[in-house]
């Protein structure tokens, strides 16, 4: 069996969110392959020695260099950091795997890669999104705010032998930059395709909804999502559709509430769901609206909305890499959305064609 190195923040879960469901695409995708991957432990379980705080320094330079932290006090706590664990890394990456496989493209690891050069190998990374462009974010080692460590995010991908983007703008860009990059869009594992799948069928014979059931589904914690809810959420508070209700659920959603009042209007949360009440309302709902600023990476659920035979509506900021397909409609202003929404012509979609992993070729990495 192939081994590869692998390093993540995330653990393999089709049911999870975003980050988790990429991961768990990636795994299954190795697994296919028969590669067996060697995760890097963060435990801490070899002698520390004075002179690994030597070498760690002289990697903090060579990485970050000495202009760039956030404060002293953050500087010396990932020093320690980093000199803890340098017997660790010299153990991971002196295994005999050639190929070390990085989807941890934070740059509180831009590290990693300079250990895996340092040792041979080549490095296959897997950017969830280019973190240094999402809005808000801010760094981990600066403490600087989007996009101002986007150069320094290119200059690490850059040293990467192949890069795999979850969005088709994205690889376009990182090509303009000069970084070897195609375009590995998500799809669900087997398992969830399958359940998705499943939905679909089910769907089939449901009973038409009196009123049509628009749901706005997503974690009221992050950032770009919560931002996108609370704007729908005032849209249909302003804009009454009587044919039209709007079901609001995911995690602490309910916090959203302060964006109706008492006024009699087609809002209802249902604050977070459990896998069982999720699947119920797949199978009530109409159609699926998602609203989000600009940002990176794709909408993961989008693709799986699509394969369960539910219409997707989302704004343009949103589509990214989904423009092309059936199912997916795609409003540029609220005038328009107002027009889609009166108009009500949305179709079931067609079945997407299935994944298609061709763009990593595994034997030609290991001529």
């Amino acid at each position: 069996m192939r081994k590869m190195l692998y390093h993540s923040i995330y653990p393999a879960n089709p049911w999870g969110h975003g980050g988790e469901k990429r991961t768990a695409q990636l795994a299954e995708i190795l697994a296919e392959n028969n590669i067996e991957v060697i995760l890097f432990s963060d435990a801490v379980h070899y002698k520390f020695l004075v002179l690994n705080l030597f070498e760690a320094l002289k990697v903090l330079y060579l990485v970050y260099g000495f202009r760039h932290w956030k404060s002293l006090k953050v500087f010396l706590k990932f020093w320690k950091h980093l000199a803890i664990r340098i017997p660790q890394l010299h153990a991971f990456f002196s295994n005999d795997s050639d190929i070390f496989i990085w989807e941890s493209t934070r740059d509180n690891f831009y590290y990693l890669p300079y250990f895996a050069k340092k040792y041979g190998k080549t490095i296959l990374a897997f950017p969830h999104n280019l973190e240094s462009l999402v809005p808000g974010q801010k760094s981990m080692i600066s403490g600087k705010i989007s996009p101002a460590e986007f150069k320094r995010e290119i200059n690490v991908l850059k040293q990467c032998d192949k890069v795999y983007a979850i969005s088709r703008e994205e690889t376009h860009l990182f090509r303009l930059f000069g970084i070897n990059a195609d375009y590995l869009p998500y799809y669900p594992t087997l398992e969830l395709e399958s359940h998705l799948s499943s939905i679909r069928e089910r769907r089939k014979n449901r009973k038409g909804n009196s009123l049509k059931r628009i749901l706005l589904l997503g974690s009221a914690v992050n950032p770009p999502t919560r931002s996108g809810m609370e704007n729908r959420i005032l849209f249909f508070k302003n804009n009454f559709f009587e044919n039209i209700e709007l079901i609001v659920g995911g995690y602490n959603t309910e916090s959203l509430k302060f964006c109706i009042d008492d006024r009699d209007i087609n809002v209802h949360f249902m604050g977070e769901l459990s896998t069982e009440e999720l699947e119920k309302e797949l199978l009530k709902t109409d159609a699926l609206l998602i609203h989000q600023p600009p940002t990176t990476g794709a909408l993961t659920r989008i693709i799986e909305f699509i394969i369960a035979g539910i219409p997707v509506i989302v704004n343009e900021d949103s589509a990214r890499s989904y423009f092309d397909l059936h199912g997916v409609y795609v409003y540029e202003s609220d005038n328009k959305l107002k027009l889609m929404l009166s108009n009500w012509n949305l179709e079931i979609p067609n079945l997407p064609e299935g994944k298609n992993y061709n763009q990593i070729n595994f034997n030609e990495l290991y001529d």
